[in-house]
């Protein structure tokens, strides 16, 4: 009898926790990457494309600056841009609103 009632207890006890667990991370949030950094490279007609980022959680904060042999051309940019993160593509557009970009 005292072993039922043990039981029965555990039982009651492991079903009322059950429901206060927490999803898991991935369920509440669709950050999956994470892009903080120094970034470079090329894009079209830029040839010297470079991103600072700084990620937290979901929001990217950063700049950018253009250069190398397309800066003669269409001249050297800078400036701030804002964008975030959902699972592995990152949106993003710069603070003046003159482009906007999305990787994946």
């Amino acid at each position: 009898m005292r072993i039922a009632a043990v039981c029965a207890l555990l039982a009651m006890a492991l079903t009322a926790t059950a429901g206060c667990a927490q999803k898991d991370w991935i369920d509440r949030t669709l950050v999956t990457e994470n892009v903080t950094g120094a970034w470079a490279g090329s894009m079209g007609a830029m040839d010297d494309l470079r991103f600072d980022l700084k990620q937290e959680g979901a929001r990217v904060a950063g700049s950018f600056r253009t250069g190398g042999r397309s800066a003669s051309l269409i001249g050297a940019s800078s400036g701030a841009l804002e964008g975030s993160v959902a699972g592995d593509v990152f949106t993003f557009k710069d603070a003046r609103g003159m482009f906007r970009a999305r990787l994946r």
